[in-house]
């Protein structure tokens, strides 16, 4: 997703870059550029933020990371498996 928004900015910022051409085929290349990066910071904003790990536990069995979205992961055989939610509120 990043490349994609620093490729639509890299044009948007080509178009409106002045190498001797006169204001309004600028203004053509800005205006052909502009919807492409629009849309690529609109996808960008839609996204959910990147998922990060904020801690790590090891065991004879495996490892578990606590991401800071909340969920919890655990590796096993190779591939990581999210754990089901912690229940919230009252105790059973």
């Amino acid at each position: 997703m990043k490349s994609e928004i620093l490729d639509a900015l890299q044009k948007l910022a080509d178009a409106a870059e002045d190498a001797g051409f006169s204001e309004s085929v600028v203004r053509f290349r800005l205006e052909k550029a502009l919807p492409a990066a629009r849309a690529a910071i609109k996808s960008a904003k839609a996204a959910p933020p990147e998922r990060k790990i904020v801690q790590i536990c090891q065991s004879g069995v495996g490892a578990s990371a606590l991401c800071n979205d909340g969920t919890v992961w655990s590796l096993f055989n190779g591939g990581w498996i999210i754990a089901p939610p912690i229940p919230q509120g009252e105790s059973p």
